[in-house]
């Protein structure tokens, strides 16, 4: 057998796919609005998995209350799943509120997995916060035949980031929801830093390939109270047989959060 055909078959039977992807949480629906969607337009990711996302179509609002609308109209991506949470009042409007994957491949399935709580209208103050119920969204994906398993959520709000009983149960029904998928890609805002119980649980499934990519994924020019400036809390998580060709996590003025971006091959 020639050798060129030996490395036909290769590729043929070991296909491999890249693409990029961006984690960010947009703060409340793109409160930065201009420039967020300037550098999501630059970056141009084949998949956008974002937390945050608000969903009224009231016409009469600004663009971060209609996130969904809005980006339906300035982006071209032609696959789209939001994952309502919660309805909340936000600066004095009450709006939906959620997690949302934008693709540029075909969405197959999609579903949605409840940490706790129930699903209501929650006001703006700290106590409605701390009970917030929260979501871990899940959309699979085709991306030229090959099926990746993108799973995002906002995590458990608390006073700080550290443990507690359940940020610990949110960490478990992770775990147990993606044990077994192929080809998984985690990632969000979980509110809770790395070196926590939380966290410990994904480890025998997934590896963070964000690790050590910055010393805090807060833009501090809005978050100014101490602390902040080594609180890492939006991570992404993969399968240990997808690779990392690149990440970044550039210190940009688009939200309060900094956005993680990843290329990958599967």
């Amino acid at each position: 057998m020639k050798a060129s055909y030996k490395i036909f078959l290769s590729v043929c039977y070991n296909r491999v796919v890249m693409f990029k992807f961006i984690s960010l949480n947009v703060w409340l629906g793109g409160k930065i609005w201009n420039p967020m969607i300037d550098f999501l337009k630059k970056e141009n990711a084949d998949i956008l998995s974002l937390q945050e996302v608000f969903n009224s179509h009231d016409p009469k609002l600004g663009p971060n209350f209609r996130t969904m609308d809005e980006f339906n109209k300035i982006f071209d991506y032609k696959y789209k799943y939001f994952d309502l949470c919660f309805i909340k009042d936000w600066e004095g409007v009450k709006t939906e509120s959620g997690n949302a994957i934008f693709s540029k491949y075909p969405i197959v399935t999609t579903d949605s997995l409840l940490y706790d709580g129930k699903f209501g209208h929650y006001e703006e103050k700290q106590e409605d916060f701390l009970k917030l119920p929260r979501r871990l969204q899940h959309a699979r994906i085709d991306i030229s035949g090959i099926e990746i398993n993108v799973f995002n959520t906002q995590g458990i709000w608390g006073t700080d980031g550290r443990d507690n009983a359940r940020r610990i149960k949110m960490g478990k029904v992770i775990r147990n929801r993606i044990e077994g998928e192929k080809n998984v890609i985690l990632s969000g805002d979980f509110n809770v830093n790395p070196d926590t119980q939380t966290i410990d649980y994904l480890k025998d499934e997934l590896v963070n390939v964000s690790k050590n990519a910055t010393t805090t994924s807060f833009n501090l020019k809005i978050k100014t109270a101490p602390g902040f400036d080594t609180a890492v809390v939006d991570m992404v998580f993969t399968s240990p047989n997808i690779k990392a060709l690149s990440r970044e996590c550039p210190s940009i003025e688009i939200s309060d959060h900094l956005p993680l971006v990843c290329e990958f091959e599967a």
